[in-house]
């Protein structure tokens, strides 16, 4: 069995690593911040394109240095494995400079101390609390220029408490393990290439995100049919925002498009990237309704 995909959260205290794990494993977010004075290792598995992949997701508390050597790495409990990751995710608070100088530091000394194998490693820069965009310090394009022309990093901008850009973090960082599979291609190119991609299907096993799809079974004994198929369609597809299927297991009718639909719905676009929350637009009707027409799309597609 392949070892699991080891992922370090890294960040400044306060930058939300701590939410942006819960919500990412568990759907889950406090209100109450309470920074983690420990490293804490979280265990789950992803479907990435098709393939199993156990996750190993260590959320490390702010280390003032990165550990230089293996020893110095194993003297300290909070920095055990952390030479050992196969992604870092540096976590910034858009509002604060001094934590994205933290993220600069720490990026830094991971390319002059980590030697793991041949030390090419992909960094994931992402800029958390995109919900409080008007006290941002720092504009998104100067960060992004900087992190992926000059660092040649992934770079996501992400809202822990309102559940916006999660999947697409977590999604880039483990398509960019799966890339750095080809050995003979250097880890930034590879990370970039990853990023390029228009899609990556990613399936959280435990998370609190769970698409709901509808199925009307037995459309081999249509004469019988006690509510008409649009009467149940728009129901389902307007009113409960899940998606709609109907089959026929005797005759094997739509029962492969079923579980395709099923799989749809964690597609995760990439190039929403650019997107910007409408949590911070200030209009709070408008970004529920937009938030849940982006979830759901997918599986209210015709088909």
């Amino acid at each position: 069995m392949p070892p699991p995909f080891r992922i370090a959260v890294l960040g400044a205290q306060g930058v939300g690593k701590t939410a942006i794990v819960q919500r990412f494993l568990h759907d889950d977010y406090s209100e109450v911040a309470v920074s983690s004075k420990t490293r804490r290792m979280h265990l789950s598995a992803a479907v990435l394109n098709g393939h199993v992949h156990d996750l190993q997701i260590t959320d490390y508390p702010a280390i003032s240095s990165f550990p230089v050597s293996s020893l110095q790495e194993w003297s300290d409990v909070c920095c055990r494995g952390i030479r050992s990751a196969h992604v870092y995710v540096l976590v910034y608070d858009i509002c604060c400079f001094d934590s994205f100088e933290y993220v600069k530091t720490m990026r830094q000394q991971i390319l002059e101390t980590r030697v793991m194998g041949s030390g090419e490693t992909p960094i994931l820069i992402v800029g958390n609390k995109r919900d409080l965009q008007r006290g941002r310090v720092i504009p998104r394009h100067s960060v992004s220029d900087l992190v992926r022309k000059s660092w040649k990093c992934g770079y996501v901008e992400c809202s822990a408490k309102f559940n916006w850009h999660i999947l697409l973090l977590f999604g880039e960082a483990l398509r960019s393990v799966g890339c750095a599979r080809c050995k003979h291609v250097h880890a930034t190119i590879r990370f970039q290439r990853a990023l390029r991609r228009e899609r990556c299907v990613l399936i959280v096993m435990g998370s609190g995100e769970t698409p709901i799809l509808i199925v009307g079974n037995k459309r081999d004994l249509q004469r019988g049919r006690v509510i008409p198929r649009h009467s149940v369609s728009d129901l389902v597809r307007k009113s409960w925002k899940c998606g709609y299927v109907e089959c026929s297991a005797k005759f094997n009718w739509h029962i492969l498009l079923l579980f395709e639909r099923l799989s749809a719905a964690w597609v995760v676009p990439a190039a929403s990237t650019s997107m910007p929350p409408s949590v911070s637009s200030g209009r709070s009707g408008e970004s529920d309704a937009s938030l849940c027409e982006a979830a759901v799309s997918l599986l209210q597609s015709p088909f």
